[in-house]
């Protein structure tokens, strides 16, 4: 269950990790989505390997001590053993406790990350639109003032010649003027309309680490659950175990088996 939830946010932040063309509150989302993939991740999933192992071979161990008591072996003969194990699964909840405090930090983080992406896409829609409405007056503008050109250039007669020529004159550097500007404002929106493009992407990558690391927190403090109850419920077991009766050790154990399962599920 947690590996798998590993491999899929690993899957997630690489592809954050190895984008593309961004910059601002993009290019910050890439370089703590790198930094997640290459600390977190790989502390995480050595954790996971070695709780992974321990709860097997332990599960293993408790089946075999419930055997072993089966067949006439003193309760203390364990002890040792199950100190050793309360040994181990005090350092493996020792290491998911400061795992999951990194994890809950780089959570805030990239929440953080995601609502200022969020708030730079929202600009850039704002800033074409201007954009494109300035866009939409300039080719207004310019269509009116071919089309006052195209009459002056019809009218052979009838209205003063230099009144015509002038106007004419004043009316095409006002269009190439006109034209100028268009041009320029097109470019800008094919550069926001590149941007938007390129946030939105982001945007939904982000989006979509934010909620998978979520998950996986969830399953972090499951496992972090699971190892709390097996600790204390080995930590209370060798010490009943070393004073009780055949029995009740095997009914100690059993319960022990069952935790160290649960934990090898969870882990796995």
């Amino acid at each position: 269950m947690l590996s798998l939830a590993i491999q899929n946010t690993q899957s997630i932040a690489h592809s954050v990790a190895a984008f593309q063309g961004g910059s601002g509150p993009i290019a910050v989302c890439v370089t703590h989505a790198s930094s997640f993939e290459q600390s977190e991740i790989p502390e995480l999933s050595d954790w996971q390997a070695a709780a992974a192992a321990f709860a097997a071979e332990a599960e293993t161990s408790a089946g075999d001590m419930c055997d072993k008591l089966k067949s006439g072996a003193d309760p203390k003969d364990f002890v040792t053993q199950l100190e050793a194990m309360n040994a181990k699964l005090d350092d493996l909840c020792f290491q998911i406790t400061n795992v999951d405090t990194h994890m809950a930090g780089f959570r805030t983080m990239f929440n953080t990350d995601v609502a200022s992406l969020s708030q730079y896409a929202a600009q850039l829609s704002g800033d074409m639109q201007k954009y494109q409405s300035m866009q939409q007056h300039y080719e207004t503008e310019a269509a009116h003032i071919q089309k006052r050109i195209d009459v002056i250039n019809g009218i052979s007669f009838g209205l003063p010649i230099v009144k015509l020529a002038s106007e004419l004159a004043s009316l095409i550097q006002k269009g190439k003027t006109t034209e100028a500007m268009l041009s320029d404002t097109r470019q800008k929106v094919a550069q926001f309309r590149s941007q938007m493009a390129n946030a939105a992407h982001a945007q939904s990558l982000a989006h979509q680490l934010g909620d998978t690391i979520g998950k996986l927190g969830a399953a972090v403090q499951d496992a972090r659950n699971a190892v709390n109850i097996a600790e204390g419920k080995l930590k209370n077991d060798k010490d009943f175990v070393s004073g009780a009766g055949t029995e009740d050790a095997v009914l100690y154990i059993n319960a022990l088996k069952a935790s160290l399962g649960q934990l090898r599920q969870i882990t796995a």
